[in-house]
C-alpha cells in the first residue's frame, strides 16, 4: 500500500466532498487532452484512449481479483475477506475507465470462507469509489470477481465521479491500475468510522485474462495489500 495523498487518496477525498454536499471545480484544462475528455466544455463520451507508446498489440479482456486473505473469526465478520470498493484503469497517467457496470462475475472457489456475508453483490465494485464502512463493496469471502472495463460516460478526472458506462477499455501492456479495498485510509479520509469498519488492509492478487471466464494464457500481475495504487499491466 502506498502512502501520501496519491491518485486514490484524492479519490477518497473527493468522494467524501461530494458526501458532505461540497462540489469540486471542473477540470481546468481547456483542450480535454488532460482529461480523456472531448471538449472540457461539453460533458460527453471521453476521448479514444491511445495505447501508449512501445504497447504490445496483445490486449486483455478481464480483469480478476482473487482473495488472498485470512479470516481469523467468521463469528466477528459480516464482510468476510477482502472489500472491494473499485478498480480504475489509467493510460499514460489518465482515468480511461472503471469495472463496467454489468460486467462482474464470481470466479475461484465454490466454498466461502465463512458461512455469512452481508456484502455479496459483485457488482459493487463497478463504477467509481462510492464505497462507506457499511455500503457500496463487495466482500470476496476466500473467492474472486472478473471484471471488463469501460470509460466514463461523462467528462471527469475523478474515479469517484466515473460510471462504467462509456465505450469498452481493453487493458493493454503500460496500463496502470488503483485497485481501492477498504483499508485505514477510508477512516483517515473520512469515508468511514472505526465504528462502522474495521478497514484492516487484505491481501489479494491481481491477474489479467484473455477471455472471459478462461485462465489459459492469464499473466498474474502480483499479490497486494490495501488499497494499492499503479499496478503495472506488463
Amino acid at each position: 500500500m502506498r502512502r501520501g495523498l496519491s491518485r486514490w487518496g484524492v479519490a477518497l477525498l473527493a468522494q467524501a466532498a461530494l458526501a458532505a454536499g461540497c462540489t469540486p471545480a471542473p477540470p481546468a484544462d481547456a483542450t480535454g487532452d488532460a482529461n480523456s475528455c472531448a471538449a472540457d466544455a461539453t460533458a460527453g463520451a471521453p476521448d479514444a484512449a491511445p495505447l501508449p507508446a512501445g504497447a504490445s498489440t496483445t490486449q486483455w479482456v478481464r480483469l480478476v481479483v482473487a482473495d488472498r486473505s485470512a479470516e481469523a473469526d467468521c463469528a466477528k465478520t459480516d464482510a468476510p475477506g477482502v472489500e472491494l470498493d473499485a478498480i480504475g484503469l489509467y493510460r499514460g497517467g489518465v482515468l480511461v475507465g472503471v469495472a463496467a457496470v454489468g460486467s462482474a462475475r464470481l470466479v475461484g472457489s465454490l466454498t466461502p470462507t465463512c458461512p455469512n456475508n452481508d456484502f455479496a453483490k459483485a457488482a459493487a465494485i463497478e463504477g467509481g469509489v462510492d464505497a462507506t464502512g457499511s455500503r457500496g463493496f463487495f466482500a470476496l469471502n476466500g473467492g474472486g470477481v472478473e471484471v471488463a472495463f469501460a470509460g466514463c460516460s461523462a467528462c471527469t478526472t475523478h474515479i469517484a465521479d466515473c460510471d462504467g458506462k462509456g465505450a469498452p477499455v481493453m487493458l493493454t501492456t503500460g496500463d496502470e491500475l488503483d485497485v481501492y479495498e477498504l483499508d485505514p485510509w477510508y477512516v483517515k479520509y473520512g469515508r468511514a468510522t472505526a465504528k462502522t469498519c474495521v478497514c484492516t488492509a487484505d491481501a489479494f492478487e491481481v491477474r489479467v485474462r484473455r477471455a472471459a471466464g478462461s485462465d489459459l494464457d492469464a499473466k498474474v500481475l502480483g499479490t497486494f495489500t490495501g488499497t494499492t495504487s499503479r499496478i503495472r499491466v506488463w
